[in-house]
């Protein structure tokens, strides 16, 4: 299933992120992302907030 992940990222500004991520379930959903979003920034999960987890229509 495809969910639609919205939150920022706590890091000079707060910079907002809408991400779309294949998952198995809204927690699978939330770790891909933090993943994602980690790796690609260089960012600890403490700096990136999710807000919103939402089935993709």
């Amino acid at each position: 299933m495809k969910y639609i992940v919205t939150g920022s990222i706590i890091k000079g500004d707060n910079q907002s992120f809408n991400l779309e991520v294949d998952a198995k379930s809204e927690k699978h959903a939330k770790e891909l992302a933090l993943i994602r979003l980690g790796s690609k920034g260089a960012l600890s999960k403490f700096q990136i907030t999710i807000s919103k987890v939402a089935k993709k229509a």
